[in-house]
């Protein structure tokens, strides 16, 4: 049976039986693949169960199998994380990014910009680079929609004041239901329109951010 290499972030892991574990996790080469691990929930396991966390990023050789639970044949942590670890607002931001990401990733083929977009914003996450953390998932959801095909177009100016979210543009006046206030608009343009780690300069108040 056909091996593959590659780089991948697990999704899901969940008990099965007594020492095993099922995963879903993002490779970088395959897209959306499924695999079980035997016997890791053992005490004396060559490779042990917390390899396989939820967030961790890996570098794994395994078996090629895109309709059915494969295996693993080899496998090692890819990137350790520092911060995300021990930092419980970067972990909560962490497992947030994860959440949209399961709900939204389903395709079982390659994405590699996908995939290395999503890892270096969790690697950047768990970077020691000041990062605006309060404007840091926002600005994630933003981005991962370009992957997803309804990128915002940032048309935001003085006569198109309101944000559209049917239609994913800013507009001239609220004349449907689903339209953002001028502030929540504003606020989106001014997210969109700079760079993650540049999000230092900007201030919402907390009110306005859940909003947005």
């Amino acid at each position: 049976m056909a091996l593959f290499k590659s780089n991948g972030i697990v999704f899901r892991s969940i008990k099965y039986s007594e020492t095993s574990l099922i995963l879903d996790i993002f490779t970088r080469e395959k897209g959306m693949r499924s695999f079980i691990v035997s016997g890791v929930r053992k005490a004396k396991a060559k490779s042990k169960a917390s390899m396989y966390q939820h967030l961790n990023i890996l570098d794994l050789v395994a078996y090629d199998k895109d309709d059915k639970l494969a295996r693993i044949k080899e496998c090692k942590i890819a990137h350790y994380y520092n911060r995300i670890a021990f930092d419980v607002v970067r972990s909560s931001i962490g497992l947030f990014l994860l959440e949209v990401c399961k709900n939204t990733i389903k395709e079982k083929e390659e994405n590699v910009e996908l995939y290395d977009f999503i890892q270096d914003r969790l690697i950047l996450l768990d970077s020691d680079r000041p990062l605006n953390l309060s404007l840091f998932p926002i600005k994630f959801l933003l981005e991962l929609s370009q992957y997803i095909g309804f990128l915002p177009y940032n048309n935001y100016d003085s006569t198109n004041p309101y944000f559209d979210l049917n239609n994913g543009r800013f507009i001239p006046e609220m004349t449907e239901k689903y339209i953002c206030n001028q502030e929540v608009s504003q606020c989106i343009a001014e997210i969109n329109g700079v760079d993650i780690t540049e999000l230092k300069a900007l201030k919402f108040p907390k009110e306005l951010r859940n909003q947005t």
